[in-house]
């Protein structure tokens, strides 16, 4: 635990980047089974992996300023 916290129980810079890299993985990966299943292609792989890459894309600073 301390690898993530400071002195006065404060998540670090890291942890902080690590709970919005992850946080914007999971909630990227919803929206895109999601969009994908309301078009009829939750199998289609490729779509999956563009179609979360562009949340990434859009979204992804603003879930970081959110953490900082």
């Amino acid at each position: 635990m301390q690898l993530y916290l400071d002195g006065r129980g404060r998540f670090r810079d890291s942890a902080r980047l690590l709970l919005a890299e992850l946080f914007l993985d999971v909630i990227a990966g919803e929206l895109a089974r999601r969009s994908l299943e309301n078009r009829g292609l939750q199998d289609d792989v490729h779509a999956y992996t563009a179609t979360k890459q562009k949340i990434v894309r859009r979204y992804g600073a603003q879930i970081h300023k959110s953490f900082t």
